[in-house]
This record gives C-alpha cells, sequence and structure tokens, in this order.
C-alpha cells in the first residue's frame, strides 16, 4: 500500500477567535497530502491529488512536489524551510541596509536644512 501512495508534508498556521473576531490563540500545525501513484515511469512516477490533476514527479530531482514516504517528506518540508528562512534573512538584510541608508540620507538632509 505505501508504494501507491506519495506523501508532502506543509506547515500550517491557524487563529482560533471567539464570538467576537479577537483572536484568542494561534497555532502551528503539519499537515499531510497523500496522492495516488496513478503509473510510474523509468523517469518518476505520474500522481493524483484530492483536489488535482494528473501531474509528473521526476525520481531523481533534488525538490520533489510528494516523496514516497512521510519520513522522507518531513525531511522535504524542512529543506523547504531551510530555503524560505534563507530567504527571509537575505530580505532582512537588505531592508536593514536600506534603513542604514535612508538615516544617513536623513542626518545629511536635516544638516542642510540648518546650515
Amino acid at each position: 500500500m505505501s508504494d501507491d501512495i506519495w506523501w508532502r508534508a506543509e506547515v500550517n498556521h491557524y487563529s482560533i477567535a471567539n464570538e467576537w473576531g479577537d483572536h484568542c490563540s494561534t497555532g502551528t500545525a503539519i499537515s499531510w497530502r497523500k496522492f495516488r501513484v496513478v503509473r510510474t515511469t523509468p523517469k518518476g512516477v505520474w500522481l493524483r491529488g484530492v483536489m488535482t490533476g494528473e501531474f509528473f514527479v521526476l525520481g531523481a530531482a533534488k525538490r520533489q512536489h510528494a516523496v514516497p514516504t512521510r519520513e522522507l517528506a518531513l525531511a522535504d518540508c524542512l529543506a523547504r524551510k531551510k530555503r524560505h528562512i534563507r530567504g527571509c534573512g537575505a530580505r532582512l538584510l537588505r531592508a536593514e541596509n536600506d534603513k542604514k541608508v535612508i538615516e544617513t540620507e536623513q542626518m545629511r538632509e536635516s544638516r542642510r536644512v540648518s546650515a
């Protein structure tokens, strides 16, 4: 049975609101998506999800939309999150550098106006 099901793990964030619409609590959970193997080829597999049509997953690819086991799906999810963190870090660094440029320009402008 595990040979004909492939998996994808995803991180979901949720918020619970009370009857007045105020957010009481938030949380994070792992959700599992199952994909049924339609057919196997020498290069990979054709999968079908609950709400998706058939799509191809290259068997030897570094990044795959789905993988054959839940363990691999968690490892893939962790790798995606690490890439996400690297991208966020790069954007944070750019924003901090932009802030420094703006503050430098602001100091120059205040000196120009006061002179």
